[in-house]
């Protein structure tokens, strides 16, 4: 097990049920 940390995702477009929709910027959690 490591440490785990948020990694700063930006704001990207992405494809969701066939439709393109705007994924705002958010924190991941990595670890």
């Amino acid at each position: 097990m490591g440490r785990a940390y948020y990694v700063w995702r930006p704001g990207h477009w992405s494809r969701r049920y066939g439709h393109r929709v705007w994924i705002h910027g958010h924190y991941v959690l990595r670890g």
